[in-house]
């Protein structure tokens, strides 16, 4: 590998280690961008970005620099929205990193080195937790995984998932058997840990995961396999949906509560919290459904319509509702930011690479090349599926 191929994945490493631990951040960002201005001065083969290259830059500078502008049209600008320009100056850092890494050759060991990195990340909190927590890790329910080592339960839960899809990829390369079983035995611990994070969505999305992957063996197979094999195929897809149901139902019974409680008005939970941040949302959309309200003001435009329901709420969970830097939706959250405009960029930030893996998946016959389509697909899926229950680039946590 060359210097540049070398820096390149220490940046992502030291990207990933700060998205795990976050007071590191500071220093991870200098390391970064000192990165940055050295491989822009780095002379290497002429290359032209292609139509796909170039679109997907300019579509990630459209979102970004509608949220900014937005941020700037709806003033005066406060202390309580400016934190939340950090997402979208992360997704332009990522957007000139990715012109950068277009002409520099990616291996597949630079892409198995960052996966690699981030089970390692991953395992270095269970670590910690384990020795904070022992056995009560496994026992108790109310402890998720992320909460204590790496401060925000969510942004793991993401990270360890994504890792978890791409992980089928090196199955497409040309690997010998033991790195396989290697790569089999990753994705199990990789899955305890998304299990250990005890996040609904990660554990319904899963079952998605399972169910495609099943689909896409059987019907790669279709000419040649045999009854056995479609029995083995549906009793290990039934075996994984149903153990991760079972260790983690507790989770899915909370939901089937909240639901309950809400149908009988009853919002103090985390599902009901949920319920009346999507109405109040609604609302202040279709109050400035064109600019929207901008980042600084959405907290007090969330106080003056949920001052005009009565939700039956205690005064301590009124609060909280009050203090949600989030809507739990993204769609709705960039429509709140920037209304229609903030509403269309976000949908071509995620649906852009979505189509194109689909396209991609239809477009060749190789298995292998299949396999990459599906897992990412599969993971641009999760942040669209991730995106109607939180607001996954609206804030950095």
């Amino acid at each position: 590998h060359t210097r540049q191929q070398k820096l390149i994945t220490l940046m992502y490493l030291s990207t990933l280690l700060a998205l795990y631990f976050e007071h590191i951040v500071g220093v991870t960002l200098l390391f970064f961008l000192g990165g940055m201005i050295w491989l822009s001065f780095q002379k290497n083969e002429p290359s032209t970005l292609s139509s796909v290259e170039k679109n997907w830059i300019n579509i990630s500078l459209l979102y970004a620099g509608v949220m900014i502008a937005s941020f700037f049209v709806h003033l005066p600008i406060t202390e309580d929205g400016i934190w939340r320009l950090s997402s979208y100056a992360f997704i332009i850092l990522m957007s000139g990193m990715f012109y950068l890494q277009t002409r520099i050759k990616v291996t597949k060991q630079m892409l198995f080195s960052v996966i690699l990195f981030s089970v390692l990340c991953a395992f270095i909190v269970f670590a910690i937790e384990f020795f904070h927590y022992g056995l009560n890790l496994f026992l108790n329910n109310s402890i998720r995984l992320g909460q204590y080592a790496a401060i925000d339960t969510g942004g793991y839960a993401m990270f360890t998932m994504g890792t978890l899809i791409i992980l089928p990829i090196f199955f497409a390369f040309n690997l010998s058997p033991t790195i396989k079983k290697l790569i089999v035995s990753i994705l199990l611990l990789t899955l305890l840990f998304v299990l250990l994070g005890r996040g609904r969505t990660s554990i319904w999305y899963f079952a998605i995961v399972v169910i495609v992957f099943s689909w896409f063996s059987y019907h790669s197979m279709l000419k040649t396999i045999s009854k056995k094999q479609v029995i083995s195929i549906v009793a290990f897809s039934l075996f994984s949906i149903l153990s991760v149901l079972t260790i983690t139902h507790n989770r899915i019974f909370a939901a089937y509560e909240d639901i309950s409680h809400a149908i009988q008005e009853n919002y103090d939970s985390s599902l009901g919290h949920r319920i009346i941040m999507y109405n109040i949302g609604s609302e202040i959309v279709l109050d400035h459904p064109l600019f929207g309200v901008g980042l600084s003001h959405f907290k007090e435009e969330k106080i003056n319509h949920l001052a005009q329901h009565d939700f039956h709420l205690s005064e301590q969970a009124q609060n909280r509702v009050i203090g949600y830097t989030q809507i739990h939706n993204q769609f709705l959250m960039d429509s709140i930011f920037s209304g229609f405009f903030g509403l269309i960029s976000v949908i071509l930030f995620i649906f852009y690479p979505l189509k194109l893996y689909i396209n991609f998946y239809i477009d060749t016959n190789n298995k292998n090349l299949k396999i990459i389509a599906i897992s990412g697909a599969l993971f641009v899926g999760y942040a669209l599926f991730t995106s109607l229950f939180g607001c996954i680039f609206t804030y950095t946590n």
